[in-house]
């Protein structure tokens, strides 16, 4: 069958489009003796560029993530808590940008204490969640980043401008969580995510890091709940949400067994460690194409993809194979590293424009999320000192 000239023409486009892709890829793609690193330095600081430069403007009102205004207020948070997280990760990796992270962080910090982004959480329970820490409310899904967001400047060795808040809310989590049958506390009105709280849990323990108070007690009740009751039978993963017994409420999924490979690490490295051993032994996934990802369901279960997941295609999960670098990259293993890099350079794009590289598909929270990941890095107290001084 002969081609006519639109066919020609719409087969070079594509030839074209794929001969540039595979060029943009070759030179984006991660290679072995870099990937155990804070990737290289010039690709790390320019992603940090092109986050902050964004976030001086009102990028709420931007097209953080498509979806209803929860939707978009949780992304807007989650944008400001993965950049704090992936700024604190760099100035351990890279100490001489500390400084300028400090200078950015109280920004952050504040700009999440602002009404618009505290909305959604504020309409969901029909209470403030900063306005009501003395209540008997979750609020998990707002407070845990919040104070996690705290913990990160104040461990980098910032002033103490937020302790006063910094040790309300942890109290708050602290005793919502030992109120708890489940030592689980809710997101939304009876809905209790084990993923948001990984970020509670991890918030209180950096916390006792910087202050040297002690919430062992709650955290190891914490673990100890978990390990016991909320693992899914089929694969030892933590399951995705938590019923109102206590209980689970479905099994495992990969978009926050990978979320919680950041988070873990900061609550307890053994069980960090055991959760994300049951990532690669059920989760990784090589597809036809030759990408590897993290299944968003356990092998032989099928679901659909959601505002947590992304798009769920042959059966990998966008969120779970982004959130797994950080596993992998804490637990040193350079070749899940290297090929989860490569599958979201694949689906991203890297496009660098004036010194601020960002993934050209992602939405801004996206960015945020990968530059955190793949940073990621246990937060010690050498810079804490002096962090009391007001």
């Amino acid at each position: 069958m002969q081609m006519n000239g639109k066919m020609l023409k719409v087969l070079a486009v594509g030839v074209a489009a794929l001969a540039v892709k595979v060029g943009w890829f070759e030179q984006f793609r991660s290679r072995p003796d870099e990937v155990l690193e804070a990737r290289n330095r010039p690709d790390v600081l320019a992603r940090r560029a092109y986050l902050l430069d964004r976030l001086r403007g009102d990028f709420q009102s931007q097209a953080v993530t498509p979806g209803s205004n929860m939707i978009r207020g949780e992304w807007a948070l989650g944008t400001l808590s993965m950049t704090a997280a992936a700024l604190c990760n760099i100035g351990f990796a890279l100490p001489d940008t500390r400084a300028d992270s400090l200078e950015h962080l109280p920004g952050l910090i504040t700009r999440a204490m602002t009404p618009p982004i505290r909305e959604f959480d504020r309409i969901s329970w029909g209470e403030d969640p900063l306005a009501s820490l003395e209540g008997p409310h979750g609020h998990v899904g707002y407070l845990g980043h919040l104070n996690l967001m705290i913990g990160a400047y104040r461990i980098l060795g910032g002033d103490g401008r937020f302790n006063a808040l910094h040790s309300r809310i942890t109290g708050a989590l602290a005793r919502r969580m030992d109120a708890s049958l489940s030592a689980h506390i809710a997101t939304y009105p009876g809905q209790v995510f084990t993923a948001d709280n990984a970020v509670g849990a991890a918030s209180i323990a950096v916390y006792d890091r910087v202050t040297g108070e002690d919430h062992r007690r709650t955290l190891r009740r914490w673990i100890d709940y978990t390990r016991a009751h909320l693992l899914d039978p089929s694969t030892g993963l933590v399951v995705f949400n938590v019923d109102g017994s206590g209980g689970p409420a479905g099994g495992a999924r990969g978009c926050a067994a990978g979320w919680s490979s950041f988070y873990l690490p900061m609550v307890d490295e053994e069980f960090a460690r055991e959760q994300f051993g049951a990532i690669k032994r059920h989760m990784v996934q090589r597809t036809f194409f030759g990408t590897v990802g993290i299944r968003e369901y356990p092998p032989g279960e099928q679901g659909p993809g959601d505002v947590d997941s992304g798009p769920v295609l042959f059966g990998l999960s966008p969120s779970g194979t982004g959130f797994a670098i950080a596993g992998a990259k804490m637990w040193g293993d350079a070749e899940l590293l290297g090929q989860l890099l490569n599958t979201a350079e694949l689906a991203g794009f890297s496009v660098q424009v004036r010194g601020e590289r960002r993934y050209l598909t992602a939405p801004l929270v996206g960015d945020a999320i990968l530059l955190a990941m793949v940073t990621a890095c246990s937060w010690d107290t050498r810079y804490v000192r002096g962090a009391e001084q007001p």
